[in-house]
């Protein structure tokens, strides 16, 4: 360039211009050179850095290099996988409903096939369950199974079964790792890694030990039950676990599927160093040669196994229907009872496989054997326990009513509500009746009498005057209006008597006497003694100066009563009876027993000289009561009792302990619980002797003879106290020593002869009788308060005792000879005061006649039944000591009565 003419003919000073215009050339020269590549490299930076323009060229090949890449490799897969997974998961998220729509299509074809496919193979499994259950086979494979001591499940299996692929294993060939496994369902995997070394262990142990061709390798290997396949490849090795004998086409399809592997995997073989991740795509081919193939048992059908269903389900349809006849008989039945009028169901309760129905029950509705009848069922596993209950329905009211009162045809009855109402006329007596017990009738609460009128009323008033008045024999009481006329012959005594009561009773009455004649007093107190006395035929009588003579032959009771009788009839002085004669002792002793025990009617009480005997069966508790009670009668020295049995179990075990024992006289047994016990004295052979029989006794528990009593030393002493004293069967004698005791209850009498008896026994100097006092002392305190306690009801305006009163009066004369008994052993005199009392409806005068004529009654009654007169006292108090107030009915009822007072009666010699 230096020796260029032009450069060299410019001057130095233009030398900067030169080379300017040289560089301008230059990139002229460079421009025109490189230019176009530039300018295509820019374009393509600026394509590259401009994301919009690279998205629209990658836009255009990314789906034929996806699709190149596919078939290259599976890197693409595994980068797209969680991409996707991932913006699926946010898709759902944001819009299932999109989601759901856009697999509607496919999921319902999906879901159907999954479900027949379930419901085929459910049904084909029940169908083979079926036969295993119920065929001939099973029955047969059962027993091998227990024979061999394989599982039911393994012997079926055996015999069913042709062949079944169980394991598939795919190994590679060089390494011998394992590639993959899959398994059948219900198959005990062991560890896959360890199988697919041992096989290839195997292999090459028979490799390297045996000289084998080219080609040639194991194929087969048999391990029990269990035949393993071996198909090997280029790289890698196919081995199936088969049970049962598989077909030679089973090799084959083997073969075709270790084929398909090596082919569609054949870089992942070839470069394999361990990762077997890509290998996981090829499960399906693997799961495919899980085959299983069974015999075919079409021909044979498990009709056994479906008649037994049959059967089954015949018997339960049978039973569910007898089931639901008898829910609904039983248904019928309580709804019965429910609207069964006066029937009341409280509850239902099943017990020792018996339905029982609590309730209660009206007596006038149908009883239980009737409301039974009406059940349909089986009535022997039904039982009815109703209490008895009072309907307060008006046509159980009505009919209760009725059955109670027992009205006459001319009384009304009409019941509304709960009030009675009662119309009409009926005899005073019944109405009396009816005022007590229509108030006490279940459903009625008030009772309406207003319009209900006596029709007797004169007839009443009349016996009324008759009751009170007491005429004799000999007069006449007829009432004319308000007057009443007395005829025929009477004493002065009572003409006056009956003046003085005419006015007392009813002073709307007037007595007429002017027809009735005045009769001597001889013979008005011979006439009052043939009234008082009411001898028998057989007895006459005779009155001189005042002295009553009796002859002839008359009842002992007649005679007892009458000496007592005799000395209340004013002007008889003496009475004498030594020439009556009594002519049925014992069948007055007889009587008196009867009225004292009141033997049931299953015992007979017979009498012969001064013993009472007692045959039949009774209750224990009668029993008691009559050996000590059979003392108190009067003639009765002794009470036979040895064929009298028990009705009640005690006397079965008393009559068990009696014969195994065979007690003595003076031994007493008694029972505790299961505790016997014995007391008294007995020999020394009895006791041990009774020691070893009670034993056999299994009812007792306990013996205890502590106070017994040896008896060999004092037995004759003691035996001879019991001959000369004779005690009652109520009293124990016992020795001690030179003491003879007694315990027990007693007689007076018996103790106060035994006082001066007892010290003629040999040995015995002293009587100990303070337990015989004590116990006196006990019943006479007890006897004095019930005595104070005694009431006795009347009916109303009447001497005459209610009838229920009986029972009340006898357990006051049990008392009263109580009293006058013990009270003697203790020194005591006693006797009772009857105190008569009336309600205060009637006059005052009135009723302190009323009053006094029933205690005089009472007192009489007492007498007959053996009180001594001396020991009774009588009074009437008419209405005294009631309160000043208008009073019920029921407290008005109190009152009439008789009441007693224990009270001490002096000696006839005391002043």
């Amino acid at each position: 360039m230096a020796d260029d003419p032009i450069h060299s003919a410019e001057p130095d000073a233009a030398a900067p211009s030169h080379n300017g215009d040289g560089d301008q050339q230059m990139r002229l020269l460079r421009d025109l050179l490189i230019g176009p590549e530039r300018e295509r490299l820019d374009a393509l930076a600026e394509r590259l850095d401009d994301p919009d323009r690279l998205a629209q060229d990658v836009s255009r090949v990314i789906a034929e290099a996806a699709l190149i890449r596919t078939h290259a490799d599976t890197k693409l897969d595994q980068a797209l996988e969680p991409i996707v997974e991932k913006s699926l998961r946010v898709s759902v998220k944001k819009n299932p409903r999109q989601i759901a729509d856009v697999i509607f299509p496919i999921m319902g074809p999906a879901i159907r096939k999954a479900i027949s496919d379930t419901f085929a193979r459910m049904l084909g499994s029940l169908s083979q369950a079926l036969e295993h259950s119920f065929s001939l086979h099973s029955i047969r494979w059962r027993f091998e199974a227990w024979r061999s001591g394989k599982s039911f499940a393994e012997v079926v299996l055996l015999h069913t079964l042709l062949y079944r692929v169980e394991q598939v294993y795919l190994i590679h060939r060089d390494t011998g790792l394992l590639l993959q496994h899959v398994a059948g369902p219900s198959v005990d995997v062991r560890d896959g890694d360890m199988v697919s070394g041992m096989l290839t262990a195997i292999r090459d142990f028979v490799g390297d030990s045996f000289e084998l061709g080219e080609g040639e390798a194991l194929d087969t290997l048999r391990v029990g039950e269990l035949t393993v396949w071996i198909e090997a490849g280029p790289h890698a090795v196919l081995a199936a676990v088969i049970r049962g004998n598989p077909p030679h086409a089973l090799r084959d399809e083997l073969q075709v599927t270790l084929e398909h592997i090596h082919a569609e995997y054949a870089e992942e073989l070839t470069e394999y160093e361990g990762d077997s991740a890509p290998f996981e795509r090829c499960r399906p081919m693997l799961e495919s040669c899980l085959e299983e193939a069974k015999r075919d048992d079409s021909r044979r059908r498990p009709w056994l196994g479906w008649a037994a269903v049959a059967t089954v389900i015949v018997l339960l349809g049978l039973w569910i229907g007898v089931g639901i006849r008898n829910e609904y008989r039983w248904r019928q039945f309580i709804q019965g009872l429910r609207s069964q009028p006066g029937v009341v169901i409280t509850g239902i309760d099943r017990r020792a496989g018996r339905d029982v129905i609590y309730g209660l029950r009206d007596p006038l509705a149908p009883d239980e054997a009737t409301l039974l009848a009406s059940y349909t069922g089986d009535r022997s596993q039904v039982d009815l326990q109703f209490k008895p209950y009072y309907d307060t329905a008006k046509s159980f009211v009505e009919r209760r009513v009725m059955d109670r009162l027992q009205p006459p045809s001319t009384v009304n009855v009409t019941l509304e509500a709960d009030q009675l109402t009662l119309t009409g006329t009926a005899p005073t007596q019944w109405i009396k009746h009816a005022r007590q017990v229509a108030p006490a009738i279940a459903g009625v609460g008030h009772v309406d009498d207003t319009k209900l009128m006596a029709n007797d009323a004169e007839k009443l008033a009349m016996d009324r005057l008759r009751k009170a008045l007491h005429p004799p024999d000999t007069v006449r009481l007829a009432l004319v209006g308000d007057v009443l006329v007395a005829t025929g012959t009477a004493s002065e005594a009572w003409i006056d008597k009956a003046r003085w009561g005419v006015r007392l009773i009813d002073d709307t009455v007037k007595l007429d006497t002017s027809r009735l004649a005045v009769e001597d007093r001889s013979h008005a107190i011979f006439r009052q003694v043939n009234m008082t006395l009411e001898p028998p035929g057989s007895v006459v009588l005779s009155l001189v100066d005042g002295v009553l003579t009796a002859r002839g032959s008359a009842s002992t009771r007649w005679i007892n009563d009458a000496r007592l009788l005799a000395r209340t009839i004013s002007g008889i002085d003496t009475y004498d009876d030594d020439q009556l004669v009594a002519n049925d002792r014992e069948q007055v002793i007889l009587q008196r027993a009867g009225d004292l025990l009141r033997p049931p009617a299953s015992v007979k009480l017979s009498v012969q000289g001064d013993q009472l005997t007692a045959t039949g069966d009774a209750p224990q508790g009668w029993i008691d009561r009559a050996r000590v009670l059979a003392s108190a009668v009067d003639g009765v020295k002794r009470f036979n009792d040895d064929k009298l049995i028990s009705s009640d179990g005690q006397k079965l075990l008393w009559s068990r302990i009696e014969s195994t024992l065979r007690p003595p006289e003076s031994v007493k047994l008694t029972l505790d619980g299961d505790t016997l016990k014995a007391a008294g004295s007995a020999t020394t052979q009895w006791i041990e002797s009774a020691r070893l029989l009670v034993r056999v006794l299994p009812e007792v528990k306990t013996y205890d003879d502590h106070a017994l009593q040896n008896t060999d030393l004092d037995r004759d002493r003691l035996v001879k106290a019991n001959v000369l004293l004779r005690p009652p069967s109520t009293v124990l004698l016992s020795l001690d020593g030179d003491t003879l005791t007694a315990s027990g209850s007693a007689p007076a009498a018996w103790v106060k002869q035994s006082r001066n008896l007892a010290t003629l026994v040999d040995g015995v100097t002293r009587f100990d009788d303070s337990a015989i006092l004590a116990d006196a002392q006990r019943r006479l305190a007890a006897a004095e308060k019930r005595t104070g306690q005694c009431r006795l009801n009347f009916n109303r305006t009447t001497i005459d005792l209610l009838e229920d009163q009986n029972t009340t009066l006898d357990s006051l004369l049990t008392d009263l000879r109580t009293l006058i008994d013990a009270g003697e052993l203790v020194g005591r005199r006693l006797g009772v005061k009857v105190v008569g009392h009336t309600d205060n409806v009637s006059p005052e005068d009135e009723n302190l006649i009323l009053s006094a004529s029933r205690a005089d009654h009472m007192a009489r009654m007492l007498v007959l039944a053996g009180v001594p007169a001396d020991r009774i006292q009588h009074v009437g108090v008419g209405s005294a000591g009631q309160p000043n107030r208008r009073m019920s009915e029921a407290e008005k009822a109190q009152y009439r009565c008789v009441t007693f007072d224990v009270i001490e009666v002096p000696n006839a010699s005391s002043p």
